[in-house]
């Protein structure tokens, strides 16, 4: 979160499938997505989530084979999209607006 004042959150949990499993956290001021594949292994399909923050938020993806994705909000590229996760890696990291997730 933004900083450690901000300690009251409103929390929307994600289950997309059996292979996902994530929240959206919500402060005063900032907000956070999470999403994290199940079952400790890597997966190269993301079945997408809509959050519904405002303003931005920090997502971070974990759990990704290693290869090239393009992520889109409402169906626009992200800043820095396409990204590349690497071997050892697994995680996407950036900053966007709220809206249906997708992951290819």
């Amino acid at each position: 979160m933004q900083s450690l004042s901000d300690t009251t959150f409103t929390q929307v949990a994600f289950n997309p499938s059996s292979n996902w499993t994530g929240a959206q956290v919500t402060g005063a001021t900032s907000s956070a997505v999470y999403m994290q594949s199940l079952g400790n292994s890597l997966t190269a399909s993301f079945p997408g989530i809509t959050t519904t923050h405002s303003g931005t938020a920090q997502y971070i993806i974990a759990g990704l084979s290693p290869g090239t994705y393009t992520v889109e909000i409402g169906g626009t590229p992200v800043s820095g999209s396409p990204f590349t996760v690497l071997s050892g890696d697994s995680t996407i990291f950036f900053t966007s607006t709220s809206g249906a997730l997708t992951i290819h």
